[in-house]
């Protein structure tokens, strides 16, 4: 079972490593591979008294590889392994909003804590469509969803003022930033509620120069 909205943004801290994808010499999904590494960093979080959230089918996991049978195969392994023992984000970013519903209702169905969503990535949106593409994907599920702002792969920004509208929005409990530019996430933590919105920096080595100066998370 996924854990509670609450219980999610207390737990959206600490260590977030994003899971390779292994493969096997023939080029399948290396299921065993994955279960070990997966254990391995849930190992980790229990014997080390460590805060670690486990993300898996995001961009370093190759899902733009995998065919979606490969993608859901992915995401029930991690969850499966992991047991409710430490949250599971999970990617479901597929580039239309009904594609993408169909993965974050399989997320929501084999028990992830939250959907990754990345804007599409072919047509860009305007500032409106971003807004009702994330708002129609967080309708769909009752899991909590993480927005990846990613503009290196969806060619789009989302602004502050917009994350900060978006944080509204009950069950959207947190952001992976990658804006590549210190000053823009800064500028999001001072408008967000942290009640409504966890902050993860994507691009520590930028970001982090924001949160220190700024105290944020």
């Amino acid at each position: 079972m996924s854990m509670t909205l609450d219980e999610l943004k207390k737990r959206l801290k600490g260590i977030v490593p994003v899971q390779l994808c292994p493969y096997t010499k023939e080029g399948e999904v290396d299921i065993e591979g994955l279960k070990e590494n997966t254990k391995f960093l849930v190992d980790f979080a229990e014997k080390g008294n460590k805060d670690v959230v486990i993300m898996t089918n995001g961009s370093t996991t190759e899902f733009y590889a995998n065919t979606i049978e490969e993608q859901k195969k992915v995401i029930k392994t991690v969850v499966d392994t992991v047991a409710g023992r430490i949250p599971v984000v999970t990617g479901v970013s597929q580039p239309a909003a009904r594609r993408t519903i169909e993965m974050a209702k399989y997320a929501e169905e084999v028990g992830a804590d939250c959907a990754m969503v990345v804007l599409p990535y072919y047509h860009h949106a305007s500032k409106e469509g971003m807004y009702q593409y994330y708002k129609t994907v967080a309708e769909a599920v009752k899991i909590g969803i993480m927005i990846y702002n990613n503009p290196d792969v969806s060619g789009t920004m989302i602004p502050p003022d917009l994350m900060a509208r978006l944080s509204k929005i009950e069950n959207i409990v947190a952001c992976k930033d990658n804006a590549p530019n210190a000053a823009a996430y800064a500028w999001k933590a001072l408008l967000i509620d942290p009640e409504d919105m966890v902050l993860i920096n994507g691009l520590g080595e930028v970001e982090y120069v924001a949160s220190a100066a700024y105290g944020n998370r």
